[in-house]
């Protein structure tokens, strides 16, 4: 799946531990917009390395659950995104 965004800020990262039964949400914030979106993430995935702000990459997933109509999304694969800008306007700096 393709969107017109090369990456989303990370707003937040919610993870819930109960008897080792995890439950992870992450909220991804679109560039230059108040758009949120919120997701629901395997244990698989570890979200403690994200932090509020960091811009990541996500590969969406597709599901549809039961008798629901409508499809469901995922995220199957999430990463770091280092912008080439940002690296030359850190190498000036040390």
């Amino acid at each position: 799946m393709f969107t017109e965004h090369e990456f989303f800020f990370v707003e937040k990262v919610h993870i819930f531990e109960l008897n080792n039964r995890v439950t992870q949400t992450i909220h991804l914030r679109v560039p230059n917009t108040n758009d949120c979106f919120s997701f629901h993430v395997n244990k698989r995935i570890d979200l403690s390395v994200f932090k509020r702000w960091d811009r990541v990459r996500i590969k969406l997933g597709l599901s549809n659950k039961g008798n629901l109509k409508s499809p469901q999304f995922f995220i199957k694969d999430i990463e770091h995104v280092i912008l080439k800008k940002d690296v030359v306007q850190n190498e000036g700096k040390f």
